[in-house]
């Protein structure tokens, strides 16, 4: 199946105006799996405010809410690294991270579906960041990305 990605993959990002290439060393398709932890619902525990459980319900004050998050954010990570050691904790920040930045929309009354299928890709050539020119921050790094934000070449 030439659509198909896995660790091997030369890829590009699909929606740049410079596209880059690189190579995909490994994919963890569902985040939950890996960690042996729902992240999924705590960080829903932590940002949506129509969950049963929803944690800062007092908390009005938005860099107050903010710390706390991060601070459990962090809490939830050493758990993970404590539980189960060969957890990447890259990939576990960067759900946190990118989940946080594009699912949670219009203070909380908007919740999208989070992302759980990540890919971690090695760029030899940096894509831009939606602007003309490629990004020099990407070259030669190693950066997690959702799977469906990157296509095969």
């Amino acid at each position: 199946m030439a659509n198909r990605i896995d660790a091997g993959s030369l890829v590009c990002m699909g929606r740049r105006n410079v596209k880059g290439q690189g190579i995909v060393l490994d994919r963890v398709r569902d985040v939950n799996y890996h960690a042996e932890f729902d992240v999924c619902d705590a960080w829903q525990r932590m940002y949506n405010r129509k969950h049963p459980d929803y944690l800062f319900k007092q908390e009005e004050n938005y860099s107050t809410l903010w710390s706390l998050r991060q601070d459990m954010t962090k809490a939830i990570r050493e758990e993970i690294a404590k539980s189960n050691p060969k957890t990447n904790d890259d990939l576990i920040k960067h759900f946190f991270s990118y989940n946080t930045a594009f699912s949670y929309q219009k203070f909380g009354k908007k919740i999208t579906k989070l992302k759980t299928d990540f890919s971690l890709v090695r760029w030899y050539k940096p894509p831009s960041e939606y602007s003309e020119n490629a990004s020099n921050w990407y070259k030669g790094k190693e950066v997690w990305h959702p799977t469906k934000l990157i296509k095969n070449l």
